[in-house]
């Protein structure tokens, strides 16, 4: 991975402003330079930069601060120093604030201090760096989305929740420790000791629409595969899933990999409570084409989890909470998570072959990161359908949505099959 900047990468931790793309204070180009960053940002309704009462890098966010150009005369003088490391006109003061404005800095571009490595060494002896903010870390965090996706997503739960992490703990929940509820027949099948089947194998195809909303080229499609296989005697399961995806995404493509490797016990309070503990490690490959640099990073990780089930025939909620670790050889600031998850699933059997579940999951990321992020929950729901065609085969199928990120979308179809021997 290369230090250098791209300009989609600061549009994960930016919002909109003056119809424009927010971007960073000040980025390096591809001399590991420091230069000016962001877009032209006109006033309401548009125009060309030598018309905007905004300037050049105009008003956007960074991890945990914000920040906006302000003309102190009121006749701005637009220059040209975007994307360069030329003065920046003199009299434009770049306000920064946390996002509660308990602390505001102030830079104004003056004869002597106009440009990027001014701003810079100001930021270190005077502004926001005295307070713990690191401007190496700020300007780290500048990579591409295609970056933030092939790993733990770096402090950013958008990247996380479309990237190797989102997928291997989202895996472990809902495969592992608050699978959907079995059909009526499957039910008394065990009920009358009939399943003499310990071994499983499945498949799931999955698509999957994702959406940076807050950046223009960053919408794209997931493909994908889950292959699962486990072993059950007496009430221990073990097994193995093995996700695959290939990103056709609108700023990158690539192919990621992994394993997750789990064990379960369920004990049976009565017939028709029982409680679940369960345990798993997993590990995912990506590689990722951004059209220039070819990235691979490998994350590995592994957690807990722990569910209720109420088995009431016809209505079967369950409750689960997990705990996942996660971490990726990306060798930048904030590579590892950790996360919390909380999920709820109400199965209703239909006849003696089909069950319908809808289940949601809140995700928490409890990571004292070194600079602290916006977001740091989403949500996870949707509705799945099974129908068990004999006692050793049958499938499901789904939808999942991502909800409650502020710059990210997703929605996924899934159709799976599974095989009892």
């Amino acid at each position: 991975m290369k230090k250098t900047v791209l300009l989609i990468a600061a549009v994960i931790f930016s919002f909109m402003c003056a119809n424009a793309y927010a971007d960073h204070l000040i980025v390096y180009d591809d001399n590991n330079d420091l230069v000016w960053g962001g877009n032209n940002v006109g006033e309401s309704g548009g125009g060309p930069w030598w018309e905007s009462n905004r300037v050049y890098i105009g008003t956007g966010a960074v991890e945990g601060l914000k920040y906006e150009v302000q003309p102190n005369d009121g006749q701005p003088k637009p220059c040209t120093c975007q994307g360069s490391d030329h003065p920046m006109s003199h009299g434009k003061t770049i306000h920064i604030a946390t996002h509660d404005e308990s602390k505001v800095w102030e830079w104004t571009a003056k004869d002597g201090n106009d440009k990027p490595e001014d701003f810079y060494r100001w930021w270190n002896e005077e502004g926001p760096g005295k307070d713990g903010y690191d401007i190496d870390h700020l300007l780290q965090q500048h990579y591409a989305v295609a970056d933030l996706m092939s790993g733990t997503g770096n402090g950013d739960l958008a990247a996380s929740a479309a990237g190797p992490a989102g997928r291997t703990t989202r895996l472990f929940f809902q495969s592992v420790v608050m699978p959907t509820a079995t059909t009526r027949a499957q039910k008394k099948a065990a009920a009358a000791g009939l399943t003499r089947m310990p071994r499983t194998i499945g498949g799931t195809f999955r698509y999957e629409n994702i959406d940076f909303e807050n950046f223009e080229e960053g919408d794209g499609d997931i493909y994908g595969t889950n292959l699962g296989f486990d072993w059950s005697m007496d009430n221990i399961t073990v097994g193995m899933l093995v996700p695959y995806d290939y990103l056709a995404l609108d700023f990158a493509n690539g192919n990621r990999i992994g394993t997750v490797l789990y064990g379960r016990y369920d004990y049976h309070i009565t017939d028709m409570l029982t409680v679940a503990g369960s345990a798993n490690f997993n590990y995912m490959y990506t590689d990722m084409n951004t059209g220039g640099d070819d990235d691979s990073v490998n994350m590995y990780g592994g957690g807990v989890g722990l569910s209720l089930t109420y088995d009431a025939d016809t209505f079967i909620p369950s409750f689960g909470f997990a705990y996942q670790y996660s971490q990726d050889d990306s060798d930048y600031d904030d590579d590892y998570q950790h996360l919390v998850k909380l999920g709820f699933n109400l199965g209703t059997r239909i006849g003696e072959h089909a069950v319908v579940n809808i289940f949601t999951v809140w995700n928490y990321d409890v990571t004292s990161y070194d600079i602290d992020t916006d977001d740091d929950n989403y949500f996870d729901m949707g509705a799945e359908v099974n129908w068990n065609i004999t006692d050793a085969w049958g499938f499901n199928i789904g939808y999942k949505k991502v909800a409650d990120l502020d710059d990210y979308d997703s929605n996924q179809f899934y159709l799976g099959t599974i095989w009892k021997f």
